[in-house]
């Protein structure tokens, strides 16, 4: 299958996910939830915020990166790891594929942020830039067909989602009697697996 078709096999489980945050005990940070009272006044509530900004490269990217990378390392030999990226996930699977000794292609489409891509290349990575994401994602294609790269895919996977809904996890654990859970747009993966599971 193609990248630009690439699909997740399967959603991971609740169980997934905590097995996934037993996985990266160490490695990520344990970011703090912390309390507004300007947004409890405006909210009219209590509101708790879960500060992945201050994860290892400044996103909750970096827990599905570095959990994905750890699963599928066993499963085949691969020589590069591939991705499509211009944003957070480049950065944290640049990180994680330091720490685990992996030489990492990043692709990124255009517009891309001039800071983010430094802090990239900071970390030992090849970066291409391309004009379109779907030029970026036949150019991807073809180096983990020329290199026997693995691809990760920035969120369709299903070892992805489950690394990134920890920090959600982690949220649960602090503060276990939410009403609900708020999330940018961009930032579904990390609590969509867990948001629709029972708690007790």
């Amino acid at each position: 299958m193609t990248i630009s078709g690439y699909m997740a096999s399967s959603l991971p489980t609740f169980s997934h996910v905590q097995h996934a945050a037993k996985l990266l005990e160490g490695i990520v940070s344990r970011t703090p939830v912390l309390q507004s009272s300007f947004l409890d006044h405006r909210c009219g509530g209590t509101v708790f915020l879960k500060c992945e900004n201050l994860q290892r490269t400044g996103a909750f990217k970096f827990r599905g990166a570095y959990h994905a990378l750890v699963r599928k390392e066993t499963t085949a030999p691969f020589h590069q790891v591939v991705t499509v990226s211009s944003g957070n996930h480049a950065q944290g699977l640049a990180l994680a594929s330091q720490l685990l000794g992996y030489s990492a292609h990043i692709v990124m489409p255009e517009p891309v942020n001039a800071f983010k891509r430094f802090r990239v290349e900071e970390l030992g990575v090849i970066v291409t830039v391309r004009s379109t994401r779907q030029e970026a994602q036949t150019f991807a294609q073809e180096l983990v067909w020329r290199h026997r790269g693995l691809f990760i895919h920035p969120f369709n996977d299903a070892d992805v989602i489950a690394g990134q809904g920890t920090a959600t996890w982690e949220l649960l654990q602090a503060e276990p009697s939410l009403d609900a859970m708020l999330a940018p747009v961009g930032a579904v993966d990390c609590f969509r697996e867990l948001a629709s599971q029972p708690m007790a």
